[in-house]
């Protein structure tokens, strides 16, 4: 009798320590699950394709096999058997694995079994019966065995399932590795195809520099020549004239430069003092208030080295004394050249 207490007392023991295992592994188990399908998801999905695509290639070749069956020699007939028997096997272990990516099958197969397991334990505190107790305890370790079986089947889907993820990963990571390499290369190309326009460029715009300086250099060795005397910039030529009695002085431009003068003129300003005929210069412009003459002579264009002959100007000095005549020189590609004649008028 006392052995037989001593017997149940330990086995309550044991229903108590499987009664906090299975609340523990509930505990764990669940949340572990649905964080694992939430984490494979993608990979979950692939591999569902792949075990219906190969589930439905068995099936095909089942029938394919079976319609061989009714035409086959009887010496074929055993080889056949066994092909269509290995075929169906594998369409089962593809159909038994694809069951595994449902949390429905997780669910019954897992989770069923050890809320049985839980309901056992809280059985086996309802009698006292040694031999009842040593009966669950036995149904618990058969359900146990299958829990854990089925748990290690999972556990190969959910490898198979990793396995999947990390081979599509490396390929990811293989295709933007080549991606990076032909960006790299591209951009190498590019960065030889700037330096090249940059080098490109920087020699056109010292070209074009040096040829807009070429351009926009005025004009230096441009001079008038009065009477056949040239007129040095910013210098005094002196003449002589007679009181009442009219001169004439022949007119010419002078362009020294190789390059081309471009809308020149060139002018005289003359006091009221020497009256200027007016038949020589291109225009005549006489100042209203204090008589000043201004004589001007203009051409569009004279060539490099050439000399442009003018109409000679003609003047008639009616005061004694002596006068200053300042000259200009301005065109577009010169700038103003001033020079100053000194009439002596005796």
């Amino acid at each position: 009798m006392n052995e037989s207490l001593i017997a149940t007392s330990q086995l309550t023991s044991v229903f108590i320590l499987l009664g906090s295992l299975i609340i523990m592994f509930l505990g764990f188990l669940a949340p572990l699950i649905g964080f694992l399908f939430s984490l494979y998801q993608e990979g979950i999905k692939k591999i569902s394709a792949d075990y219906e695509t190969d589930r439905v290639t068995q099936e095909q070749i089942i029938s394919e096999k079976l319609k061989e069956k009714n035409n086959t020699t009887p010496e074929n007939l055993k080889e056949l058997e066994k092909v269509i028997k290995q075929v169906k096997k594998m369409n089962k272990d593809s159909k038994t694995r694809s069951s595994y990516l449902e949390k429905k099958t997780i669910y019954v197969k897992l989770f069923m079994p050890l809320m049985i397991c839980f309901v056992l334990v809280l059985s086996s505190f309802c009698w006292d019966n040694c031999y009842f107790k040593v009966c669950l305890l036995a149904a618990l370790t058969l359900i146990i065995i299958f829990v854990i079986l089925e748990l290690v089947k999972f556990i190969d889907v959910l490898h198979t399932i990793k396995g999947s993820v990390d081979e599509q990963i490396k390929k990811n990571n293989e295709r933007t590795i080549g991606l990076l390499e032909k960006i790299n290369e591209k951009q190498s190309d590019l960065n030889e195809y700037l330096k090249n326009f940059a080098d490109h460029s920087k020699s056109l715009t010292e070209k074009l520099g040096t040829l807009s300086t070429s351009e926009n250099t005025y004009l230096k060795n441009i001079k008038i020549r009065f009477g056949g005397v040239e007129l040095k910039p910013n210098a005094k030529t002196n003449a002589n004239l007679t009181l009442n009695k009219k001169a004439s002085y022949a007119i010419a431009i002078v362009n020294s430069e190789p390059r081309m003068a471009k809308d020149v003129e060139i002018g005289f300003i003359f006091s009221s003092d020497l009256v200027v005929d007016n038949n020589g210069p291109d225009t005549m412009y006489k100042d209203p208030k204090d008589g000043e003459q201004i004589a001007r002579y203009s051409a569009t264009r004279i060539h490099g080295n050439t000399t442009l002959l003018k109409e000679s100007i003609s003047m008639t000095p009616i005061k004694k004394g002596t006068f200053s005549v300042k000259t200009f020189i301005k065109a577009e590609n010169v700038e103003t050249i001033n020079s100053y004649l000194i009439f002596a008028v005796t």
